[in-house]
């Protein structure tokens, strides 16, 4: 079985709430469909990705079972854009760089007026937090994207806290 959730965006909806909405999910698969976690592996690319890592880091925190596995594919995990291929990057890619005082800034309209608050809370920057006790990872971003060297810090540090990580880094590809 194939699930694809339709979790809430921003505007509309800012942080926690999809994160909310993929624990609803997740935990909905265990208990109403009573499918084991040993038989599940979760995905997500891009913001996706990022709210996989947090979705793994909630269900770990909160002491409820995790899932096999997961594939994030080119996830943003630092909403600090503090990673130097934000820059070398740029004119291959084609995310643009966030303007931070644009009312179309994607991590103002994700974390709103708590953005100072949360921009660093591994839930929202799953980068910031902890990742011991996790499942295997499979990792994968392009050579040429911006978010290449925050995928970088998260496979190393994900391999620091003894998760077994599969990272895969793909010639001249930019953001999925």
């Amino acid at each position: 079985m194939i699930t694809a959730i339709d979790y809430r965006l921003a505007p509309e909806t800012q942080f926690p709430g999809p994160l909310h909405d993929v624990v609803y999910a997740y935990l909905r698969l265990l208990e109403d469909f009573q499918i084991p976690p040993e038989n599940i592996i979760i995905s997500g690319d891009s913001a996706g990705g990022g709210l996989t890592l947090a979705l793994l880091m909630y269900l770990r925190d909160n002491d409820y079972p995790l899932p096999s596995g997961a594939i994030v594919m080119s996830p943003w995990v630092d909403l600090t854009l503090s990673c130097d291929s934000w820059e070398s990057n740029a004119p291959y890619d084609v995310v643009p760089f966030p303007v931070m005082d644009s009312h179309m800034n994607p991590i103002a309209l994700y974390l709103g007026t708590q953005m100072e608050e949360y921009i660093t809370h591994p839930y929202a920057s799953p980068l910031f937090g902890t990742f011991e006790g996790l499942p295997p990872l499979l990792i994968q971003a392009g050579e040429a994207e911006v978010l290449r060297d925050e995928i970088l810090l998260l496979a190393h540090k994900a391999s620091l806290y003894g998760v077994v990580v599969r990272h895969e880094v793909y010639d001249d590809a930019v953001s999925s």
